[in-house]
């Protein structure tokens, strides 16, 4: 997803260039689900990296443990 949009991951490259392109904040903020392998959200950093972000950052919520 981003913007909460769905969004193909063959063309999540050019949608976060799209985004990234009008504006002056170069922020982007990824959220992923606990399921997902950590090489997959690597290769997601990376992907959003060369799409032109220049700050990445990691939304988390709290464990069951921790609530």
């Amino acid at each position: 997803y981003l913007n909460d949009r769905p969004v193909p991951l063959a063309g999540l490259d050019a949608q976060i260039r799209n985004v990234m392109q009008s504006r002056s904040d170069k922020t982007l903020y990824l959220k992923a689900d606990q399921g997902l392998s950590y090489g997959f959200v690597v290769e997601t950093m990376d992907r959003v990296r060369r799409a032109g972000v220049e700050k990445l950052g990691m939304v988390t919520e709290p464990s069951s443990r921790e609530r």
